[in-house]
């Protein structure tokens, strides 16, 4: 409480509760909870609608599960704020200020011009423009303005003209307002206010006397009218110059709209709750004697208030209230009943109760019973039955005396039922006459004469009696359920279906002529003449423990061991329906719902732990669930940490990632289950409560992850979260690798085919070499056997040549023979002539063997003109042999 002083001037005592007030169900977070401190002074919802909350000890925030503490510069914090860029602000005492982004709380980088210049900010008021400039409204010393570049401007507020309190309100975007406090007398006076909107000024002297230091703000609902709030003060100005105000018991902390209502925190006087039609008039008070700092609503409508002693309180459903009264012990009550519209009866295990707004007395003492009955008979007497001996009258008028208890043979009345005078109840289905004669005392049995005609045994079975549309009397026994119509003489079997023979617990009359009647089996049996549907815990109930059953209009409220089902039907044939569950995330906790009753339009319920009041139960069945906040909120791999990243790439050697996810939900987190899936491949959703996500030995590929919450009993989920997860490929599975494997065995296939075609080649060249020569070999042993006979020849010729003495020609013989033999020994070496080669080598044979011959034979060779015998080569001695021979 240290700072507490700074915050606040003083504390008064509260007042005393009344006999009967309808208090918000609520749950107190406290040190005890995981708060640093107990001493809060402002709660912020941020767009990602995550909870803070300033204390003197540090921030914390708060998603509906985890409360998380952050150390910030200076640990006392007056204000939260959060920038265009979506990093929240924090606003210490010390000036020493700091902001959260990308998971971690960050110091102000001006930290040190601050600490040199400002020692001590009492921060009332803050706005961030789109530049990073700080706008600080302050009632110590000054109002500041830092801008980005960490330059501080100051404006004082004292005066020497000793002036008047003034204010200025700036109302901005989103109909969001900024109060300067400018300046101030010493001794206090009377508050000038200057509206400024769309750059027009409105100027306001409100003729009330305040204190200095006092808290101040401003809202504005709708841009036009604006609430302002000093001291003790609440004012409302108006667009057009005019104003009204409300003086409130003490000093106003905070202000808060929200859908046609303010929410006026009190320094130690409560909260303050006003309807902004009625305006300045009271509409309802709670939390008295605390002191509210700051008022909060969450995108669920649940209600926050910080204190400066108690923690943080938490209101779920305002239109859920628990009826708080002047007793101590009002727990467990079993029944509740209407008397008038200003008064209820109930009864728990000490007996009867009358509650009123001004007393709450037991008017009957009934000690360690359970009533499951009372009914106001005749607008003069009341009967009240249950698990006791007998059941009690009383002169209902103003409930005094007159107490007259009656007796059945010492059975327990558990249920009565009374139409024309008739007294109906079990254990056994007794039906009796109440007669208005005297009662005499029976001292042998201690009690009264019961003033009531001879019993009628209708049933000697057990059974759970109701009474319908002029008195008709339901029974339901262990074999079916039965029916008796005034004056009670038959009792006959209306239906003995297998679903009736398991028990029933409660019937009641619905449209027409349907029944609704629970069993012990936890089924709700529609029932006409046939039985028309049934309705259990599988299709939407909260419970198959069944208590309690109150038709309203179209509507079947089903009280259950875990809350409220409402049964809203759109059809009986055939049946259509909608259940809306009223329950712990409503603010029933952990109570037993016992009975339902309706009251003025509203419903009471009489739990395990009192009376609760559930306000237009219209509009609460009518709001619809909000999607759940949800996002991915860390990535841990091989990198490290990481936040706000849509992708990752994972080395196949390092493939392990954990993704951690955050949903924030406050009313029912404990219900929130997670679901993911794949985009390709296994696209099944998978279910898991853990908030995240080990993912391992991923082959490599490309992956797209989703990630969502959900809520199945409420039917809620978030938005998906995607991921995009690439797992890079082994390096003997990368493209280069296989590029370089592809050149390196094409490379390899290359030179083992180039060297086996070469091979092949090579071995057909040897043997087309090993041909030719053979072929060669071949002319050449065929030359050598047509040369020897033809040089023979000429040898002949040139010897016969000389003997004769023809000493010329044979010398002319010889010179060509030599020719022609150094010519056939040129081209024997050669395997291809060319024509005009061959053909004058055969124009030189031919002449020899013409003068051989004398002059035997005329030769002459020719070619076609169109072959170039230069060009054109043939085998050598292809012809020769031929002419030789011819």
């Amino acid at each position: 409480m240290k700072y507490v002083l700074l915050f606040y001037l003083f504390l008064l005592t509260g007042a005393s509760l009344c006999a009967q007030q309808k208090e918000f169900i609520f749950k107190n977070f406290t040190q005890d909870d995981g708060l640093p401190s107990n001493e809060t002074y402002y709660s912020f919802e941020d767009s990602k609608h995550f909870l803070w909350f300033a204390t003197d000890n540090g921030v914390v925030r708060y998603n509906g599960n985890r409360i998380e503490v952050f150390e910030t510069p200076d640990k006392t914090v007056f204000q939260i704020r959060e920038d265009s860029k979506g990093r929240v602000w924090f606003f210490t005492y010390k000036a020493q200020f700091a902001y959260y982004e990308k998971g971690k709380m960050q110091p102000y980088q001006f930290n040190n011009i601050l600490k040199k210049r400002l020692l001590n900010l009492h921060v009332k008021d803050v706005y961030i423009d789109s530049s990073d400039n700080i706008y600080l409204s302050s009632t110590i010393d000054s109002n500041f303005v830092i801008d980005n570049n960490g330059n501080i401007t100051a404006t004082a507020h004292y005066k020497n003209d000793n002036a008047t309190v003034h204010f200025e309100i700036d109302v901005l975007k989103n109909n969001t307002c900024f109060t300067k406090f400018l300046h101030r007398s010493f001794s206090g006076s009377e508050p000038d206010i200057t509206l400024v909107k769309n750059n027009r000024k409105i100027n306001y002297h409100i003729p009330l006397l305040v204190l200095n230091n006092s808290q101040y703000g401003s809202i504005s609902p709708d841009g036009k009218t604006v609430y302002f709030f000093y001291g003790d003060m609440i004012v409302k100005l108006m667009d057009d110059g005019t104003f009204v105000f409300r003086k409130m018991p003490f000093t106003v902390s905070c202000l808060k709209y929200h859908k046609g209502f303010l929410y006026a925190g009190l320094i130690n006087e409560g909260l303050y709750v006003l309807d902004e039609k009625k305006f300045p008039a009271e509409t309802s008070r709670h939390f008295k004697g605390r002191s509210i700092s700051s008022v909060l609503f969450d995108y669920e409508d649940g209600l926050w208030l910080t204190s400066t002693d108690k923690g943080i309180f938490y209101v779920k459903n305002q239109l859920l209230r628990h009826i708080i009264t002047d007793k101590e012990n009002q727990s467990d009550i079993s029944f509740a009943c209407n008397f008038n519209d200003s008064t209820l009866l109930y009864a728990n295990h000490d007996g009867f109760f009358t509650l009123t707004k001004s007393r709450n007395e037991l008017f009957i003492k009934e000690k360690n019973s359970t009533v499951i009955n009372i009914i106001r008979y005749k607008k003069n007497m009341l009967v009240c039955s249950g698990g006791f001996s007998g059941f009690y009258t009383k002169v209902a008028y103003n409930l005094p005396l007159g107490i007259k208890r009656c007796m059945f043979h010492n059975n327990p009345i558990l249920y009565t039922h009374i139409y024309n005078d008739y007294i109906v109840g079990p254990t056994t289905l007794y039906v009796a006459k109440y007669k208005s004669a005297p009662l005499a005392y029976d001292t042998y049995n201690k009690t009264y004469d019961s003033g009531i005609s001879p019993l009628k045994i209708l049933l000697p079975n057990t059974a759970k009696t109701f009474m319908g549309k002029e008195g008709i009397i339901w029974a339901g026994v262990h074999n079916g359920l039965y029916k008796s119509v005034p004056p009670y003489d038959t009792l006959l079997l209306e239906n003995n279906s297998p679903l009736l023979n398991k028990g029933i617990n409660f019937i009641a009359p619905l449209q027409g002529s349907i029944l609704a009647i629970s069993t012990q089996a936890g089924t709700i049996v529609l029932m006409d003449k046939d039985i028309i549907g049934t309705i259990e815990e599988k299709d939407g109930l909260l419970s198959n423990k069944i208590r309690f059953l109150l038709p309203l209009k179209n509507q079947l409220w089903v009280a259950t061991q875990l809350g409220i089902s409402v049964i809203e039907f759109s059809s009986y044939t055939p049946l259509k329906y909608t259940i809306r569950n009223i329950d712990k995330k409503d603010g029933l906790f952990n109570v037993i719902i016992n009975h339902l009753l309706e009251h003025n339009g509203d419903v009471i319920a009489a739990t395990s732990n009192g009376l609760y009041y559930i306000e237009n139960p219209g509009i609460l069945l009518k709001q619809v669930e909000r999607p759940i906040p949800f996002s991915i909120s860390n990535i841990n791999y091989y990198k490290g940490d990481v936040s706000d990243v849509s992708s990752i790439t994972l080395p196949y050697s390092k493939n392990r990632a954990i993704i951690k996810y955050r949903a924030v939900c406050f009313n029912s987190f404990e219900s929130v289950q997670y679901r993911y899936r794949f985009t390709s491949g296994d696209t099944v959703w998978h279910n898991t409560t853990s908030n995240e996500l080990v993912l391992e030995n991923l082959e490599p590929g490309n992956y797209g992850l989703e990630v969502k919450a959900v809520i199945p009993s409420q039917q809620r989920t978030s938005e998906v979260q995607t991921l995009s997860i690439l797992v890079e490929k082994p390096w003997w599975q990368s493209n280069w690798f296989r590029l370089f494997a592809a050149i390196l065995v094409t490379s390899v296939i290359y030179f083992l085919v180039s060297g086996r075609i070469k091979k092949v080649k090579a071995e057909e060249k040897r043997k087309t070499d090993l041909n030719a020569k053979l072929s060669e070999l071949e002319q050449t042993a065929l030359r050598s056997q047509m040369n020897p006979h033809f040089i023979f020849n000429c040898l002949t010729s040139i010897q016969q040549l000389i003997i004769s003495g023809n000493k010329v020609d044979a010398n002319e013989y010889l010179v060509k023979f030599s020719r022609l033999i150094r010519k056939t020994l040129d081209m024997s070496a050669r395997p291809f002539i060319s024509i005009a080669e061959e053909t004058k080598y055969l124009e030189e044979y031919l002449f020899l063997e013409q003068l051989r011959l004398s002059g035997r034979f005329d030769f002459s060779i020719t070619s076609d003109p169109s072959i170039n015998t230069n060009t054109t080569f043939i085998p050598n001695m292809m012809i020769q042999p031929v002419v030789e021979n011819c």
